[in-house]
């Protein structure tokens, strides 16, 4: 462990930060070995997208690999006027104290790009609260002038915002911030559904807190003895929907994730220094399952949130995505009967064949057609409107498409190249893992779609993605 002469943590006047009483979005970031190169790639990206910061997930502080990434990220991040904070992942710390964490604040804090809460003072999250008790942090926090906004939903009481819960836990924290309430559970069919949030944001303002709200695609995990599935098919679209709409707005909003590759729900960049291990790279690969496709609309909803919208404002030009599985339902994976890794996540019985899909457009929206083509078949033809529409259409195996077509009938934006959609499972494993493919001007109908040709190449799926087998 790094050591530091220790000020009163946090005693740096609040003056050096911005005071911040303003809608922010941000997006959850797994800390691990990262070249310089790909850092600046990463908070490029980040702000190109409308991100106002990352919260960087750190499990073991003294891990070889922290100080490093922090270095590269704090050091862009102060040169791009982006902004970070700190998000102490206590389920995976694996025991010893809160201070552990201190010489990133001593060393950090001060760098010129920690993003500030509305009290002016540097903003600090958690994952989990882990083994950690009320009076471990409250002792903790007598030496940390800080906006502490944890994540504490695997509490007793959380959930319901019980006064029990607050009269153990409300003066540990300036605001709360839910992680699991972001999916349905697992075998739960309720995609984009806030209750569980607005429970926990009333009792917030009732005690004189703030709120961060969870966005998110899916998760979908098999590595690390976890195989599971929390539907993403209409997640995020009625996510963003219902949060722009409700009576009371969360102050924060963070998108979970930047780049956890094993969990299926990264949107930015997946760098191979980062996790190289064999059993994600199967489903979870940049080349092969790139997620990007996803940031045009996030970014729509990025600005519609921060400027107070209730519902998305028509975009300049149409901006959309479409994202599916590439398995059917009915698919049966040849090595089932290993169990495990092998075996159907828990969850999947709610999986759909669907092209699930959602689409800003400029004010004209009316005078286009949204149609969607599965297995060179016309699937479904959508009214297009002014603004956010999204929905789902079943599908055929082979190649999956949208394009949005103007009233002369000229395809004017499409969706290009993904992996086709089969009865064959050739990753060797239940891959739920979407595709995501975003639209780009013009006709993209003959780029086709690209599959794994054999067996035996399987476990190469993701990893090697359509160029296979050449380039490897």
């Amino acid at each position: 462990m790094r050591t530091s002469i220790l000020l009163p943590l946090f005693s740096v006047a609040a003056s050096f930060f911005n005071v911040i009483d303003a809608r922010a979005v941000f997006a959850h970031y797994l800390v691990g070995t990262i070249t310089d190169a790909h850092a600046l790639q990463d908070i490029n990206d980040a702000i190109a997208m409308g991100l106002d910061a990352f919260a960087l997930n750190v499990a073991d502080p003294s891990a070889s690999y922290v100080a490093p990434a922090l270095t590269s990220l704090f050091s862009h991040a102060k040169d791009r006027g982006f902004k970070l904070f700190l998000s102490m992942d206590l389920s995976a710390k694996g025991g010893g104290s809160l201070s552990d964490y201190d010489y990133i604040f001593t060393d950090y804090a001060t760098a010129g790009a920690w993003f500030a809460g509305p009290n002016g003072k540097p903003l600090v999250s958690t994952f989990s609260a882990a083994a950690f008790t009320a009076p471990d942090f409250t002792t903790w926090r007598a030496s940390q002038d800080i906006y502490f906004m944890p994540d504490f939903d695997g509490t007793s009481g959380y959930y319901d915002a019980a006064d029990s819960w607050w009269s153990y836990w409300g003066s540990v924290v300036d605001g709360l911030f839910s992680w699991e309430s972001t999916w349905p559970n697992v075998g739960a069919t309720n995609d984009g559904d806030l209750t569980l949030d607005t429970t926990v944001q009333a009792g917030a303002v009732a005690h004189g807190k703030t709120y961060m709200i969870g966005l998110s695609l899916l998760q979908y995990k098999d590595a690390y003895s976890t195989n599971l599935y929390r539907r993403g098919e209409l997640n995020i679209a009625k996510r963003m929907e219902n949060i722009l709409k409700m009576t009371t707005a969360p102050l924060y909003v963070e998108i979970q994730t930047w780049n956890d590759g094993p969990e299926g729900h990264y949107i930015g960049n997946l760098w191979t220094e980062a996790n190289g291990d064999a059993q994600p790279a199967t489903y979870a690969t940049q080349r092969g399952a790139s997620h990007t496709g996803i940031q045009p609309l996030l970014t729509q909803f990025i600005s519609a949130f921060k400027n107070s919208e209730t519902s998305f404002p028509a975009s300049t030009n149409p901006v959309g995505a479409i994202w599916y599985k590439t398995i059917l339902q009915s698919t049966t994976c040849p090595d089932n009967s290993l169990g495990g890794f092998y075996s159907a996540p828990s969850g999947a019985s709610v999986g759909t064949d669907t092209i699930n899909w959602a689409v800003v457009l400029p004010t004209n929206g009316a005078t286009y057609s949204i149609q969607f083509v599965s297995n060179g078949a016309v699937a479904a033809t959508v009214a297009g409107k002014a603004g956010f529409q999204y929905g789902s259409v079943a599908l055929s195996a082979n190649q999956q498409f949208m394009k949005v077509v103007d009233s002369a009938g000229t395809v004017q934006y499409s969706t290009g190249l993904g992996r086709c959609v089969s009865a064959t499972c050739w990753d060797d494993i239940y891959n739920y893992n979407p595709q995501i493919l975003a639209l780009e001007q013009g006709d993209h109908a003959s780029v086709g779609c690209w599959q794994m040709t054999q067996q035996a190449s399987a476990a190469n799926g993701a990893t090697n993605g359509p160029f296979y087998p050449s380039g490897i």
